[in-house]
């Protein structure tokens, strides 16, 4: 049965005559689905960081421009004070309730962008009315918590028409070692998980006299998700007469007699590689987050949703201690993957903070079981899942990787007008991550091509770079055979806003990867130089003379070739079909595209004039309908 909130209200204590500094309270509503809010909030929160004698900062996870998982944990909370002010975006803040920060007006008044060093300091140079005071206790098993508030007024205070309300949050400090929505970010300050008794408040009284004192003890229940090692309470009187925030307190977080805690857990080997499914060892990290010397705990541990396996541990770890436990091996399929552990009963009893409990590690199987070319992907299939047999290889293991996604902010993006592509997120991701998306295994004939669409718009003069590599030994080292970086990937204009690629974005390229020896394993390699976001899609590994004869193109041929100025494709079609032509150079580039046009049955040709192109190897791509044949040609 739901525990209700027990109330209490306590008059008449001795008061504090003498005023407290105020404490303004900046609250900003972020979200981890909002692209513009990893770019905003390292600023914030560094602004923030330096100055918390002055303000006091909280998060409220919010819909913009779609829900997250942070944002439906709580949602009745975050809507309730978004709907209080009126929040239709983020980044957005507010400072004491009511101001917008005076820096820049761009993109809009309120973005969180613009507070200023100013705004904070003169808010602190406003007296405030009331002294405020807040501490917390965990009760039971740590299902609640005990809320202690102690309020006074030094000085008479009763502006007309006041509607004054107390207001109570308990807020937690976030980091996850995957992040949690599709942004990026990984650490989330000052997040508000619950209000007590809700987030209307307390009313308080409209007028105080000089010396009034209250105190509150409010008791309400606490999410078994929570950490409560990073977890306390803020308070704040606000009059919602006008939305002005009066004064604001925080409690110190509260020392937990019993608490173990899963730190980390990571498989030896991030890349693995096997025919099928692998046995992987892990190491998971114990730690003692409590008070008392920690002798035993329970260790639960297994991939995604499968059957746990339980290891018991026994020691002795002081306060702060950790240790480093080799788990036994557990199989995993091939693909990405996610090793669980989860620590319970220390020292035989309740762990009151079940928050730290649960660590999470990536491996990746890499399955070496080949398959026959051709290997084709549009990345539409799974709804949005890595394709089977594909590894998206987050190479330094900090969360930041290669995605299959879509245009959340509302129509197709991807080549062709497909809704799923793959992306690497550069506009967020700092300077140097590297990150692969391995393809799947393929029995490499030694002709080969690799073709996909391509799209990317610089920032400025950042160099973003697509290399194309392989590996003879699980990933410990990669060799490149083509890349390209900066403005030379694709055509697109310069933008400093998130870049999404509209259908003309996109271009077509086929890279001859016939250097790649057989027995390797083929990705794309991205490195972020801090520049602007870099997508996939169409991905099609295969050989030009593997192509077996469709039975609507026929004896395809390129004559005279090698060829100086002009030569001429020839087809033959069993039946009337629609063809198109591209004549396609070594960096992947199209250098000339004959439109689809209609042919009927028997032979045709087609001249091609090569006069404006470079000396070299190129490749005639022939279309039908029921299939695609690859010539290569020489111009010399």
């Amino acid at each position: 049965m739901k525990r209700k909130l027990l109330l209490f209200l306590l008059v008449g204590l001795c008061p504090e005559l003498q005023a407290q500094t105020r404490l303004s309270l900046y609250e900003e509503f972020t979200g981890e689905q909002c692209f513009p809010c990893t770019a905003t909030n390292p600023g914030l929160q560094a602004l923030l960081g330096s100055n918390t004698a002055k303000v006091a900062h909280l998060a409220y996870q919010s819909p913009y421009p779609v829900a997250g998982p942070l944002y439906t944990a709580y949602a009745t909370i975050s809507n309730a004070r978004i709907s209080y002010y009126g929040i239709a975006t983020a980044p957005q803040g507010k400072l004491n309730g009511t101001q917008n920060g005076t820096g820049t007006a761009s993109p809009i008044p309120g973005h969180a962008a613009n507070l200023t060093q100013s705004d904070i300091n003169t808010a602190y140079a406003t007296p405030s009315p009331f002294n405020l005071t807040v501490s917390h206790t965990w009760a039971g098993n740590g299902d609640s918590v005990i809320v202690q508030i102690s309020i006074n007024t030094p000085t008479a205070y009763a502006p007309p028409g006041a509607a004054f309300r107390l207001r109570i949050a308990l807020i937690e400090q976030l980091h996850y070692s995957i992040p949690p929505g599709i942004n990026g970010e990984r650490t989330f300050p000052n997040v508000v998980r619950e209000m007590y008794p809700n987030a209307g408040g307390t009313i308080l009284n409209s007028s105080w006299t000089m010396g009034q004192s209250t105190s509150f003890s409010v008791s309400g229940l606490v999410p078994k998700y929570i950490n409560k090692e990073s977890a306390n309470i803020i308070a704040w009187i606000q009059n919602d007469a006008n939305k002005s925030v009066q004064q604001v307190a925080l409690s110190t977080i509260s020392a937990i007699t019993l608490d173990a805690s899963a730190a980390a857990i990571k498989p030896i080997a991030r890349l693995q590689c096997a025919a099928g499914a692998a046995m992987v060892p892990s190491m998971a990290t114990l730690r003692n987050a409590g008070t008392a010397t920690l002798t035993s705990a329970k260790i639960y541990y297994r991939t995604d949703g499968g059957a746990p396996a339980l290891y018991s541990w026994a020691g002795s770890l002081g306060t702060g201690g950790s240790t480093i436990i080799p788990l036994p091996a557990i199989a995993v399929g091939g693909g990405n993957h996610m090793i669980l552990d989860s620590v319970v009963g220390p020292n035989g009893g309740t762990d009151v903070n079940s928050g730290n409990n649960i660590a999470i590690g990536p491996v990746n199987i890499f399955n070496t079981v080949g398959v026959n070319l051709p290997i084709a992907n549009g990345f539409e299939g799974a709804g949005g899942a890595i394709p089977s047999g594909w590894v998206m290889y987050d190479a330094d293991s900090n969360g930041q990787n290669f995605v299959v996604t879509k245009n959340i902010f509302g129509g197709n993006a991807g080549f062709g007008n497909s809704t799923y592509f793959l992306l690497h997120n550069n506009y967020y991701v700092p300077a140097g991550e590297t990150n692969f998306a391995i393809l799947p295994k393929g029995n490499l004939p030694s002709d080969k091509l690799l073709s996909f669409a391509l799209a990317h718009a610089p920032y400025a003069a950042e160099n973003d770079q697509l290399d194309i590599v392989y590996s003879m030994d699980c990933g410990n080292s990669w060799t490149s055979v083509w890349n390209v970086g900066g403005s030379g990937m694709t055509a697109s204009a310069p933008t400093t806003s998130f870049f999404i690629p509209s259908a003309s974005d996109w271009e077509s390229k086929a890279i001859d990867v016939s250097a790649i020896p057989y027995g390797a394993i083929i990705a794309f390699r991205a490195i972020s130089d801090f520049g602007n976001s870099l997508y996939i899609d169409n991905v099609h590994l295969y050989s030009p003379s593997g192509i077996s004869k469709t039975p609507d193109l026929h004896s395809t041929s390129i004559h005279p070739n090698p060829a100086k100025e002009n030569t001429t494709l020839t087809f033959g079609l069993s039946q009337p079909d629609e063809v198109r032509v591209e004549v396609v150079d070594m960096t992947g580039r199209i250098v000339q595209n004959i439109p689809q046009s209609s042919y009927g049955s028997g032979l045709h040709g087609i001249q091609l004039s090569l006069t404006a192109m470079a000396p070299g190897t190129y490749y005639v791509r022939v279309h039908a309908a029921g299939g695609t044949i690859v010539r290569k040609m020489l111009k010399i």
